[in-house]
């Protein structure tokens, strides 16, 4: 799923170049905050240097710095509220309460001993699924498709967006 908070490791990240989008507010000016109260940012831990990302107007690379939970939390009460800001703070705090939540809830399934059981047998079945996705590739390289080699990806993505709903909910 594509979410604003992203997990990497055990810490919540979220993108300068996403809280721009959300507050609608120029990019360089966040990355403009971050850059001047750079030794308030980094009391909440390491400031993740500058990434570079790929911003869809036509394939533009900006660089963007990823901030954790308290970093952003910082940014945002830095920023003067209208309409638009309050919204997007509320949003924001929804988005990490969620994935908090959900790294939880996937943190107490890895200690129950059934789900390790439906973990294991889950392994078994993803090789028979991954068996299945082959043949249907050859399949289609032999009807002539140009992007079976994109079906190992797009197959799974649509299998763990239908399986972890119930999760994120």
């Amino acid at each position: 799923e594509n979410s604003l908070v992203i997990v990497k490791g055990e810490e919540l990240y979220v993108g300068t170049w996403d809280l721009s989008q959300g507050f609608g507010i120029e990019h360089r000016v966040l990355t403009k905050l971050v850059k001047k109260y750079k030794s308030e940012f980094d009391e909440f831990g390491f400031v993740a240097s500058q990434v570079q990302r790929m911003t869809g107007k036509k394939g533009e690379q900006i660089n963007e710095f990823l901030l954790t939970e308290e970093q952003s939390a910082f940014l945002v009460m830095l920023l003067k509220n209208n309409p638009k800001v309050l919204g997007f703070k509320k949003y924001l705090t929804k988005e990490f309460y969620r994935q908090r939540r959900l790294i939880q809830k996937l943190f107490v399934q890895r200690q129950n001993a059934e789900w390790l059981e439906n973990r294991r047998t889950g392994k078994i079945d993803r090789r028979v699924e991954t068996d299945a996705i082959k043949k249907f590739i050859e399949y289609a390289i032999a009807q002539g498709s140009k992007n079976a080699s994109k079906y190992y990806m797009v197959i799974s993505k649509m299998e763990h967006k239908s399986l972890f709903l119930n999760l994120m909910e």
